[in-house]
C-alpha cells in the first residue's frame, strides 16, 4: 500500500494561475494524496476556486483564514497534514504529471528522508521554459546536502519540488511575518536529514512573475532577506561548524543580491555593506565558494560604487546565468 502524501498549497490572490496548479496536482500519477489548500484571505476569487475544487475531489481540504502571509499558511498546512510525506506547491506554479510518484519512488528506493527534484523556470504564459540547473542523480548525507545548498550547487532554497518525510519537519516552522522565509527554514530540513536523494528529472514548473516579491522594487521588507541569511549563518555556526565557510558564502550571495536593489548611500546599503566587509575575507579564501561571490567579495574592497558598476555591466551584457546570479 502506498503512503499518504500531503501536498500543502498556500493560496493568496492567484486566480489566473490557480486552476492550472490544482489541475496538475489532482492529475498526478501518484493518487494517494491529501491536498491542503490554505486560502490566506484571498479577495480575487481564488477562495471560490478552492471551494469548487474541494467539491469535485474529496482529497482536497480547504482552510479559509485572514491574511497572515505564506509562512503562516505553510505552518497551518503542516498542522493539518496527516500524510507520512509532505510536499509544497506554490499556487502560481505547477507540477509535472509524474512529480510526486518520482520523488516518492526515489525516496523509498534510497531510504531517504528528503527527495529533491529538478525544475523548470517558465514564463507566465508557459511559452518559454528553461532548466534551472544541471542537477545530477545523487544520494547525499544531510551535511553534504546542506553544503550543496549553501554553496548553491544547483540546489535552490525553495521548499517546493521536494518530498519530505514528515518526521523530518517536526520542530521546524517557517518564520512568520517575514518574506524570504525559505532561506531561514529549508537548510534545517537537509541538515536534519540522514539521507537526501537528488533527482535530475524536472518535476516542478516555477512560474517567474513580474509581480513576485523578488522582482519588485526595493522596500524595507526586502531586508528580511538579510535577516534570514544572518539567522541561517548563526544557526549553522552553532549546529554544524564545519559548514561555517559555506554559510558565509550563502550570506554574502544574498547580501549582493539585495545590495544592488537598495538606494545608493542609504542606511540599507551601509548595513549590507558592513555585513559584506565582515565576511568577505572568508569567502575570498574559500575555493569551494561560487566564483561570482568570490569575485564580488574581492571587488568590494573598492567600495559600493565599484560593485554597482560591475553589476550594471553584468546586466547589460546578460552574462549572468539562471534567475538571479547573485542570489
Amino acid at each position: 500500500m502506498k503512503d499518504l502524501i500531503s501536498i500543502i498549497v498556500p493560496v493568496y490572490n492567484v486566480a489566473p494561475y490557480l486552476e492550472r496548479c490544482l489541475q496538475s496536482i489532482v492529475q498526478q500519477d501518484y493518487s494517494t494524496l491529501e491536498i491542503i489548500l490554505i486560502d490566506d484571505g484571498s479577495t480575487d476569487g481564488s477562495e471560490k476556486i478552492c471551494d469548487e475544487w474541494a467539491a469535485k475531489d474529496e482529497r482536497i481540504k480547504v482552510l479559509h483564514q485572514q491574511n497572515h502571509g505564506q509562512a503562516h499558511a505553510r505552518n497551518r498546512g503542516l498542522d493539518m497534514a496527516k500524510g507520512e510525506w509532505i510536499s509544497f506547491v506554490d499556487a502560481d506554479d505547477y507540477l509535472a504529471e509524474h512529480a510526486i510518484a518520482l520523488l516518492w519512488e526515489e525516496a523509498e528506493r534510497s531510504e531517504a528522508d528528503l527527495a529533491i527534484g529538478n525544475f523548470y523556470f517558465v514564463t507566465e504564459d508557459a511559452s518559454q521554459k528553461h532548466l534551472a540547473a544541471p542537477l545530477q542523480d545523487k544520494l547525499r548525507n544531510g551535511i553534504d546536502a546542506t553544503e550543496d545548498l549553501l554553496y548553491q550547487r544547483n540546489i535552490e532554497t525553495s521548499p517546493c519540488g521536494r518530498l519530505y518525510r514528515k518526521s523530518l519537519m517536526q520542530g521546524i516552522v517557517f518564520p512568520e511575518g517575514r518574506i524570504y522565509e525559505d532561506l531561514g527554514t529549508v537548510y534545517r530540513y537537509s541538515l536534519k536529514a540522514k539521507r537526501v536523494v537528488y533527482c535530475s528529472e524536472p518535476v516542478y514548473y516555477y512560474v517567474y512573475r513580474s509581480t513576485s516579491s523578488s522582482s519588485q522594487a526595493f522596500s524595507e521588507r526586502k531586508m528580511d532577506a538579510i535577516a534570514m541569511a544572518k539567522s541561517m549563518y548563526d544557526d549553522i555556526c552553532r549546529q554544524a561548524p564545519r559548514l561555517k565557510k559555506a554559510a558565509a558564502c550563502r550570506l554574502l550571495s544574498m547580501c549582493f543580491h539585495i545590495l544592488f536593489q537598495t538606494p545608493r548611500k542609504s542606511s540599507y546599503e551601509k548595513e549590507i555593506f558592513a555585513e559584506i566587509k565582515q565576511h568577505r575575507a572568508t569567502v575570498i579564501g574559500d575555493k569551494k565558494a561560487r566564483k561570482i561571490t568570490r569575485f564580488m567579495s574581492l571587488m568590494s574592497y573598492m567600495g559600493c560604487g565599484c560593485l554597482r558598476c560591475i553589476y550594471r555591466l553584468n546586466q547589460t551584457l546578460h552574462c549572468h546565468a539562471g534567475r538571479e546570479s547573485y542570489r
